[in-house]
């Protein structure tokens, strides 16, 4: 943490070449209630703390709280600053291209995006892009971290919490059915792509699990081949819809519990109410089942997910009928069914990676370490079980056309 005082407002905020000036005139400039409440204050100072550490991994996030002389009260905002990322773990393949891109799709999103889908979202003050050795990027938010929290890949949702979430995948699904294609329809697709770099990744981090339990052993026999093949990424996420005649639809690309803020209560615990879905970086088209089977692939046991399987297309059709205002969806339920069947299949495969990754920050010392190992191994476990089920039987086709 760092404190900027008044007289030297130049100063650069944290690690960004953005400084206590750049912050206030923006505020000043886009922040009415700022500009109301405290635009014929004094700056005493402003207090920087970088509170990004351990979730998102494109962007430093510093929270920004601006102390006044004449105010009791301070005001703090979130500053988010894409970063180029030292590519190491997450594969060498990404390029400077898509980390730009990355934070440009999540401006384009709160710019263009964001005001006709009417869930919840930060309050955006002001975006810049990012042109790399010319101009820093950045995105000025409203700062939650006081109305709620962010859940760890340790803790599971539970039902009542997947079905919030559906929910408010349903109304923006159908915002972006009934918006004006013109808007969306071609702009973001490049994230589509950048899921097959990850391939030998994957099929890196299924060797270290088959080390550990001969059940993986078994599972990785047989398939290797389809997880290191980035075909098989592509497809699923650049064209296996389009097959089916599923119309696409806008994802987040990266909905899990670190994207997803929970209220607080007065005690500071965490409600089963929506706050806000966050990080919007990786945001393309897809598949309307994308980002529900990524949620459930990432954020519960495998005992909860497949209690909600049984329900939980019905479920997101209701809720988007409503929010089409009860006009017919433009999905069958064995569409919806096939596509849900895919994107588990693929996300079961990646949380391979994810969990291996998590597996690898798990320090000796942490008292839950054996809890924290035995959570990441069954859900891995349960996921896969079920990739095995449906890859020999209803989704056969792919292992047979990707396993070459």
């Amino acid at each position: 943490m760092e404190i900027i005082d008044y007289s030297n407002l130049d100063v650069k905020l944290g690690p960004t070449d953005f400084t206590g000036k750049f912050l206030i005139k923006s505020l000043i400039e886009n922040n009415d209630y700022f500009q109301q409440e405290f635009g014929t204050d004094i700056i005493k100072n402003i207090k920087v703390e970088e509170i990004g550490t351990g979730h998102g991994f494109l962007s430093h996030v510093l929270k920004c709280t601006v102390s006044f002389f004449y105010h009791r009260k301070t005001y703090s905002v979130v500053l988010k600053v894409p970063i180029l990322l030292s590519t190491g773990k997450f594969g060498s393949k990404l390029d400077d291209k898509f980390f730009m891109n990355t934070h440009q799709c999540e401006c384009d999103f709160y710019n263009i995006i964001a005001p006709i889908l009417d869930i919840p979202l930060p309050k955006v003050y002001k975006t810049l892009p990012w042109i790399i050795g010319k101009q820093d990027g950045c995105i000025l938010m409203e700062d939650l971290t006081g109305k709620g929290k962010i859940k760890t890949i340790y803790d599971n949702l539970t039902v009542s919490e997947i079905l919030t979430v559906v929910k408010t995948l349903a109304k923006m699904h159908a915002k972006i059915l009934m918006a004006d294609e013109k808007l969306w329809r071609g702009k973001f697709v490049e994230n589509q792509k950048w899921f097959a770099l990850f391939a030998d990744s994957t099929e890196k981090a299924f060797q270290i699990f088959s080390k550990m339990n001969e059940k993986f052993n078994d599972f990785y026999l047989k398939y290797s081949k389809l997880v290191k093949n980035p075909r098989f990424f592509d497809y699923i996420f650049c064209q296996s819809h389009f097959d089916l005649n599923v119309k696409p639809v806008l994802c987040h690309g990266d909905l899990w519990n670190s994207n997803i803020m929970w209220k607080v209560d007065k005690s500071g615990q965490t409600t089963d109410e929506l706050l806000a879905i966050i990080d919007w970086q990786i945001l393309m088209e897809g598949s309307p089942m994308l980002d529900l089977t990524r949620l459930l692939a990432t954020s519960t046991t495998g005992k909860i997910r497949r209690k909600v399987e049984s329900f939980i297309i019905d479920f997101y059709s209701s809720c988007l009928s409503k929010e089409m205002n009860s006009k017919e969806i433009p999905y069958t339920f064995e569409q919806l069914q096939r596509c849900y069947n895919y994107g588990i299949i693929i996300y079961g495969f990646k949380f391979l990676f994810t969990g291996s990754l998590f597996l690898d920050d798990i320090s000796e010392n942490d008292p839950e370490k054996h809890l924290h190992r035995s959570i990441i191994m069954d859900r891995c476990k349960c996921l896969i079980e079920d990739a095995d089920k449906l890859l020999s039987d209803s989704c056969k086709n792919l292992y047979e056309k990707f396993s070459q």
